[in-house]
């Protein structure tokens, strides 16, 4: 069964804007038009998407008009801008073409279960209540950043804690952050504050691990959302601004591996209540790192040395080849492509031309 259509109601008509060309890590301007909109039944929502690409492609808000696309890898791609009524949509493409070898990577991580008889609780994240006991809830339904209304309490801070950050040392993080998802909905002045934890591989929240005592990152992130009015919406508003500096400072700590823990902690005033994983685990916070690795300097170096830096870095051997030359020690790298100080994905080989030592000289023979 079709419904029929509201009387009067037609197709909304978009414009993605002109193709464009892009050299990484530059981003693409996306400026979509919405041409017409009858409103009827409803105003129409526009939505960016990816219908091809050798990558994948983060949109800074997918639900703007205007706004800015993110390139795993070069490439040719096309993004679709779709506007949809409830009853008809319209769309329009846009094609990008991506070059140079500067790609990022990228990796979303959502608060987890902690307790393995029970998968439906989790103390990844958790509320620490402003009272004499600091007294810590860590199986809320959703989080109050920082005012409660629903017991008339204030928190004095909220821990998240997200697992298995798969980020190689030496990374470098161009942009990361926290989305949530509207819980309640709320007008109040909100000021907030976001740090994370100074610690290579943080524990989860418990009653002998609170959250106010913990070292704290220096680099911290100023926050003020904007009213949250419509409950299950999860875009730019319910997202803090870049956190970029402080999973920077946590990567770069001696004891980081991939794959460690890392925790935020959001403290301030006002109110902001967002989805918990005990409300709906689909729908809890989650870390968005993008990052780019950095190929290490391994000229001059012996062959096997320069292999480990390659490995150390996140990266892989490419191509060996071997030379002869006079001037470097034999085994030692004399060149190798992409240039040390180059950004690049993770995974990205690097090619290497090793010295075999002198070319042999071959003397004549003299007979007797």
């Amino acid at each position: 069964f079709i419904p029929p259509l509201t009387p009067g109601n037609s197709p909304p008509l978009v414009d993605a804007g002109t193709d464009q060309a892009v050299t990484l890590p530059a981003n693409a301007t996306l400026d979509g038009t919405l041409v017409s909109d009858d409103g009827v039944p409803i105003a129409a929502a526009t939505t960016w998407s990816q219908v091809s690409g050798p990558g994948s492609v983060i949109f800074v808000d997918p639900n703007a008009l205007d706004t800015t696309a993110t390139f795993t890898l070069p490439g040719s791609y096309v993004l679709r801008l779709t506007a949809d009524d409830g009853e008809l949509k319209g769309s329009d493409e846009v094609a990008i073409t991506v070059t140079g070898n500067a790609a990022v990577s990228f990796q979303d991580v959502r608060i987890a279960g902690t307790d393995p008889t029970d998968p439906s609780h989790s103390s990844d994240d958790a509320e620490e209540i402003d009272n004499a006991a600091s007294s810590l809830d860590r199986f809320s339904t959703d989080l109050d950043m920082l005012f409660d209304r629903g017991v008339n309490r204030t928190n004095k801070i909220v821990g998240l804690r997200f697992n298995r950050v798969n980020v190689p040392p030496g990374a470098t993080i161009t942009n990361a952050y926290v989305q949530f998802q509207v819980d309640e909905a709320s007008l109040a002045d909100t000021s907030l504050t976001v740090q994370g934890e100074a610690a290579d591989n943080p524990v989860t929240f418990g009653f002998e691990d609170k959250i106010s005592p913990r070292p704290r990152t220096t680099a911290q992130v100023s926050w003020s959302p904007p009213p949250w009015m419509a409950i299950g919406k999860a875009g730019s508003d319910q997202r803090t601004p870049n956190i970029a500096s402080i999973i920077q400072e946590i990567v770069d700590r001696p004891g980081w591996s991939s794959g460690n823990s890392l925790a935020i902690m959001i403290s301030g005033s006002g109110g902001r209540t967002a989805e918990a994983f005990e409300g709906d685990p689909t729908a809890a916070p989650m870390l968005h790192v993008e990052y780019r690795l950095t190929v290490p300097e391994v000229v001059g170096l012996a062959q096997a040395d320069a292999e480990a830096a390659i490995v150390a870095a996140g990266l892989t051997v490419g191509t060996v080849d071997f030379e002869d030359n006079d001037t470097v020690p034999a085994g030692a790298v004399i060149s190798q492509n992409p240039g040390g100080g180059t950004q690049v994905a993770p995974g990205t080989a690097v090619d290497l031309v090793v010295l075999l030592g002198p070319a042999p000289v071959f003397l004549p023979l003299i007979s007797k």
